[in-house]
């Protein structure tokens, strides 16, 4: 099932990682588009509006035996720090909720990496467009004390 851990926050990011990625945000528009997987016995989406404005905004949900069991909010906007992805778990109507910085810390070609070490799970979000059209997501950190991994095979949507 998908981790509230995420909230463990991550303010202190934007000094804790080195601005090491000069992009704009339209490197990022391979990532447009609707995507999904079989994930968590369900479906999960996730949806990419085009960059605009200096942004970009996502959001995600899993679908289990047709309702939806979890939801996510993502912008992609500019800090001191280059790029920043903005993760909100849970829909916003439903408690006061704060969004968890993560850093691109890399992007070539068509890979781009999130970071936040000071967030327990996830602390490294990778995306990569495939040659077949796909995006594969992985999300990586520490679940219990050990390594931990979860991975998006995502397909374009219909």
């Amino acid at each position: 099932m998908p981790h509230d851990t995420l909230l463990v926050s991550g303010l202190a990011l934007m000094s804790s990682l080195p601005n090491t990625v000069n992009a704009k945000i339209e490197d990022l528009g391979w990532l447009q588009g609707s995507w999904s997987c079989p994930q968590f016995g369900g479906t999960f989406e996730e949806h990419w509006l085009p960059s605009s404005g200096g942004t970009m905004q996502g959001c995600g949900k899993l679908i289990v035996a047709g309702k939806t069991e979890f939801m996510e909010y993502m912008s992609i906007e500019p800090s001191e720090g280059g790029l920043t992805m903005w993760m909100l778990l849970g829909p916003p109507s439903k408690g006061e909720k704060e969004g968890v910085p993560f850093q691109l810390t890399s992007l070539t070609g068509r890979k781009a990496i999130f970071e936040n070490p000071k967030n327990e799970f996830p602390s490294k979000m990778t995306y990569q467009l495939l040659p077949s059209g796909s995006v594969d997501c992985v999300i990586e950190g520490m679940q219990k004390g050990k390594d931990a991994i979860e991975k998006f095979p995502f397909k374009p949507m219909k």
